[in-house]
């Protein structure tokens, strides 16, 4: 469930209580609720374009297991409390590297052929999407490290440090949802 937005026009880092983890920030949510909540707009749509065409790609790798956080200024009410939509979508993946390919070997060739989709510099221009990746594969300590970084640096707003709430939505085929939305612009 994504919760409403506090008075500062961003999700809160709690939904009700502080210690049961149901209610605590990552809230997860789902694809289709998620483009219900933030595609109000035919420039949101196209940032969630983007989004799902991200997501695709990340399917057709191989990565059926995992999930992305989603922040920044795409989830806050950006155009109330800024006067401006989003200018990108904010994400990291956790997923298993290892997962998408019976071996090693396998695997480097297949990341050789799409660099660009594990390079926040890649993803960037192709998708839209200010995106990282953390393969979930790591050594324990490394993967609590990034998960840390990651929350730390989501879980406030850049411009006040204000503590806010971040979304969860885990990798999946998402069917048609890219030709819905499009399909949805093409009629207005």
């Amino acid at each position: 469930m994504i919760p409403a937005f506090t008075s500062d026009g961003l999700l809160p880092p709690t939904s009700g209580s502080r210690v049961l983890p149901a209610e605590l920030s990552p809230h997860a949510t789902h694809i289709v609720d998620f483009i219900e909540r933030f595609g109000g707009t035919l420039h949101r749509r196209q940032l969630l374009r983007g989004f799902l065409r991200y997501r695709r790609e990340l399917w057709e790798f191989g990565l059926r297991d995992g999930f992305q956080w989603i922040d920044g200024s795409f989830v806050e009410d950006s155009e109330a409390t800024r006067g401006q939509p989003p200018a990108d979508l904010d994400v990291v993946t956790f997923a298993p590297l290892l997962a998408s390919r019976p071996c090693r070997e396998q695997l480097f060739d297949a990341l050789s052929e799409k660099t660009s989709l594990f390079s926040s510099h890649g993803v960037r221009s192709t998708f839209g999407c200010d995106a990282y990746f953390v393969d979930t594969t790591m050594p324990p300590m490394q993967l609590i490290s990034h998960a840390s970084y990651w929350l730390g640096l989501f879980g406030h707003q850049r411009d006040t440090n204000t503590w806010k709430g971040i979304l969860r939505i885990d990798l999946g085929d998402d069917g048609d949802m890219l030709e819905q939305l499009e399909a949805k612009d093409d009629t207005h």
